[in-house]
């Protein structure tokens, strides 16, 4: 169910190259867990001291078609983000670029005891790839529009979501995460909500 296809990099834009070859590296990745389909591994200094700040790589089969799901991932819509994340608050796009491939956005977090609110600055950008795989890259950005709010701890967060059809009603979702949340966050507690 999880065999590797074709790298389908070889034809994609340059600059989404690296990102796909991270989504699919195994080089420095050690295997955490399978629960409910889905595949998880970390990856960092010492992959296993859950003090030490790390990246999470998770991969599932998902029952829906990849655009559907793609969709999802770029959704702007706070009220359906909520739904998968509670912690989100609000949010705004600052700017699109690209023909609307890229944006910047603002999203605000709620506190999570001990820690103050977070807020983050990120870059969204979305490259369709020609064997209709899709790649949604998320980078820390800074945007004047975006200063640091009183009350506020501004964190960077990054994200790769690479997602490949397995078929009409099936794809193969990858997705990394790294968050550093800043301020004086504990990082066993970051680690933890990571998981």
């Amino acid at each position: 169910a999880f065999s590797r296809a074709a790298a389908p990099w070889r034809s994609a834009p340059a600059a989404a190259k690296p990102f796909l070859e991270e989504a699919r590296a195994t080089k420095d990745w050690a295997f955490v867990l399978f629960k409910d389909g889905v595949r998880v591994w970390k990856r960092g200094h010492a992959a296993k001291d859950e003090r030490s700040s790390f990246a999470v790589k998770a991969e599932v089969l998902v029952g829906c078609s990849a655009d559907d799901l793609t969709k999802l991932l770029l959704t702007r819509d706070y009220d359906v983000i909520r739904r998968f994340n509670p912690t989100v608050v609000d949010g705004r796009d600052l700017e699109w670029r690209d023909g609307r491939r890229e944006r910047v956005t603002y999203i605000e977090t709620k506190p999570v005891w001990p820690l103050r609110p977070r807020d983050f600055v990120c870059r969204v950008r979305h490259t369709s790839l020609p064997d209709g795989a899709q790649l949604v890259v998320n980078t820390p950005a800074a945007d004047a529009r975006a200063p640091v709010y009183k009350g506020l701890v501004r964190g960077e967060l990054r994200g790769i979501h690479f997602v490949q059809p397995r078929g009409p009603k099936r794809c193969l979702y990858t997705c990394i995460h790294e968050i550093d949340p800043a301020g004086r966050a504990p990082r066993k507690l970051v680690n933890w909500f990571a998981f």
